[in-house]
């Protein structure tokens, strides 16, 4: 009788998977290398800080463009956080992933310093919720 002993796939890479047992294994490789590398809670505090001037500059009635400017940052955030948790980024390897989040980073600080010239710029007085919003937009 020969039984057939199932191969050992390696820990740490790839190996012989295919399919879906591929993706599966990619996914929690993603996920343990964004979420443990920092990488994600950088993200994950940018967001909460958008959030916090999003709601700030709301309660404080600011230029519809700075909510815009914030809410167009929070949805390219996401955007970034989806790609690397589901692992996204192994199957689409034509875009240079680290390179187009460091060209996101920098648009984005270029568009948020805009936005607080902009909101600094607008109001000739600034209530405490307006100055708590400029504040988290950096």
């Amino acid at each position: 009788m020969a039984d057939k002993a199932k191969k050992q796939e390696p820990v740490d890479e790839v190996g012989t998977r295919t399919g879906f047992t591929r993706y599966k294994w990619e996914l929690k490789s993603s996920n343990k290398e964004f979420w443990r590398s920092g990488h994600a809670v950088a993200k994950l505090i940018s967001v909460i800080c958008l959030f916090l001037a999003l709601a700030y500059f709301n309660a404080a009635t600011a230029h519809p463009a700075l909510t815009l400017i914030i809410t167009l940052e929070v949805f390219i955030f996401f955007f970034f956080i989806i790609i690397y948790t589901f692992a996204i980024q192994r199957y689409l390897v034509f875009i240079l992933w680290p390179v187009s989040d460091l060209l996101n980073d920098l648009c984005c600080f270029g568009f948020l310093m805009g936005g607080i010239f902009f909101a600094i710029n607008s109001r000739e007085t600034m209530p405490v919720e307006y100055v708590v919003g400029v504040v988290s937009l950096e």
